[in-house]
């Protein structure tokens, strides 16, 4: 879910209510939230129950654009309030994004790439315990039939969120993508929690909304960790690989978030 908002001073609370369905990151992103006499300005971002009782360690001041991963880790579903609020004459353009706890973020099945790959992105050095990835071919069948889930028990992800999962890292046959359309879906203890479909898959497969494009010649990724539940949107085509930093887009964002640069 990708919302977008504008606040103009301390006393300008914008609230959401939010459903998650499963362990959930929540983060605001921004471009001109400044005050008067700064060049940034700091933003809260807090976490309520449906009582209006704050919830603990849900609660984070960061600076617009200057804080590099102003993020919210929920790992308990449930509906909730979310408040974003500026400091004293603060004021500008925001864009709050709720996605699932752990993501896809960029996939490599180039005909040129001798060992394709998967990218995750979720909270810091974070265990993979009952999470898994299944991958399927342009047919929609699973590309090894006798292995399609990749179980990430073993692994998780380095001090900055991401875990690149290489073809020759694992045992089956799961990760060697081929080139052309195919679908990937990321799941926690059995359930899908994402999934991006690229290309047309014969037997409609994973598809988030519109299936991104094929990256037969350059890696797609996810648009700054941004998850409209619409495949199409959030993934781009990429400059080049980007294991372990964030996605650098081929054509620059009219409104980058944070992790990208800006212009």
């Amino acid at each position: 879910m990708l919302v977008y908002g504008a606040i103009n001073d301390s006393d300008d609370n914008d609230y959401y209510l939010v459903t998650l369905t499963g362990p959930s990151a929540i983060d605001v992103a921004g471009r001109r939230i400044t005050q008067w006499t700064e060049s940034a300005a700091d933003t809260r971002l807090d976490l309520y129950d449906t009582d209006g009782v704050a919830l603990d360690n849900c609660s984070i001041w960061f600076e617009i654009p200057t804080t590099a991963d102003p993020r919210l880790f929920v790992e308990t579903a449930g509906t909730y309030a979310v408040r974003v609020q500026a400091e004293d004459e603060g004021y500008g353009f925001y864009a709050l994004n709720v996605r699932p706890l752990v993501v896809i973020n960029e996939v490599d099945n180039r005909s040129s790439s001798t060992n394709p790959f998967v990218e995750l992105l979720g909270p810091p050095s974070f265990s993979l315990a009952g999470w898994a990835l299944c991958t399927f071919d342009g047919n929609g069948d699973p590309v090894d039939a006798g292995d399609p889930c990749v179980d990430l028990s073993a692994l998780s992800t380095d001090s900055m969120g991401y875990l690149a999962i290489q073809d020759s890292a694992v045992a089956s046959s799961a990760l060697a993508l081929p080139p052309g359309p195919g679908a990937l879906s990321l799941q926690y203890l059995g359930t899908p929690v994402d999934g991006v479909q690229y290309g047309a898959v014969t037997t409609g497969v994973l598809a988030e909304g519109e299936p991104a494009e094929v990256g037969t010649w350059r890696v797609i990724g996810r648009a700054a960790g941004v998850d409209t539940n619409n495949n199409r949107m959030d993934f781009m085509y990429m400059e080049a690989p980007s294991q372990g930093l964030p996605n650098d887009r081929k054509f620059p964002a009219a409104l980058p978030l944070y992790g990208e640069p800006e212009g």
